[in-house]
């Protein structure tokens, strides 16, 4: 035992064994290393979307992607006349986005009740740009002209047969842990608001679990900056949101934690079985 105890104490010494230094600075770099690469895969979802630009500069980054999108499938039609329904189809979906431009200034208008519901405020200066086609559904919300939210409805069918907690797996092995952020509402109960990834430059990537009404998980891009400066001018101007959820203003929602209760997921997921 004693010689054991002296040929660690040397093997340690010549930097064979580690110490708890050592394993600090290993622990330390894998963080850092797991937080760059959280960084760079928000960075990729987020692509060449810009937080700060104006809706014009969205909606023709957007088209362009549309155009390029169709230019595929027009290329792998046969007849002329196939090629011509594409071209149709490409042109109504930069249309529907067209009249998908707005801003919210007390008006109703159609997505007031919808899956993004509790996602603006009418009389805040606030405004859309939103892409929906069959397979793809992107909001882009704006605060005073400037691009501080791009929300994003999962495809139904790529998460059939999933619950929150499997979902939550299945986004941790590409994006890292997630910090699991919990509401309370005035009933007591305490329910998992959303997933939450902190990428470079104050941008946050949350998920949410939206398929108790509308059968899709969501991701939402943020800069947290921004952010904050919505959710001020809000509260000083005493708005609620279009729909319920706004964590932030919402007056059902009364108390926000970090605490993880498993207890409470458990119960939640398996309704969804």
């Amino acid at each position: 035992m004693k010689h054991f105890l002296i040929l660690t104490i040397i093997a340690s010494l010549a930097g064979l064994v580690p110490t708890d230094a050592d394993a600090r600075r290993r622990k330390k770099a894998k963080s850092s290393t797991s937080r760059a690469s959280t960084a760079q895969a928000i960075k990729a979802l987020q692509g060449k979307f810009t937080f700060g630009s104006d809706p014009k500069t969205v909606f023709a980054l957007l088209a362009k992607q549309i155009k390029v999108k169709y230019q595929k499938r027009i290329e792998k039609t046969s007849g002329d006349i196939a090629k011509d329904r594409v071209r149709q189809k490409m042109h109504g979906v930069i249309a529907k986005m067209k009249k998908n431009v707005m801003k919210f200034t007390g008006k109703r208008v159609g997505w007031d009740t919808s899956i993004i519901d509790d996602q603006y405020a009418h009389r805040n200066n606030e405004s859309l740009v939103a892409h929906v086609d069959l397979d793809e559904q992107k909001f882009f919300f704006f605060h005073n002209g400037r691009l501080y939210k791009i929300f994003i409805s999962l495809p139904t069918k790529q998460f059939e047969g999933y619950n929150f907690a499997k979902f939550q797996m299945a986004m941790e092995s590409a994006y890292g842990k997630a910090e699991e952020v919990f509401a309370k509402t005035e009933s007591g109960e305490t329910e998992l608001h959303h997933l939450k990834w902190s990428g470079a430059g104050g941008v946050e990537l949350w998920a949410m679990d939206k398929t108790d009404v509308y059968g899709n998980f969501v991701f939402i891009l943020i800069d947290s900056n921004r952010r904050q400066q919505v959710v001020a001018s809000r509260k000083s101007r005493g708005l609620k949101l279009a729909g319920s959820g706004d964590f932030e203003i919402n007056p059902i929602v009364k108390q926000v934690t970090h605490k993880t209760l498993p207890t409470e997921r458990k119960k939640k997921d398996k309704k969804k079985k």
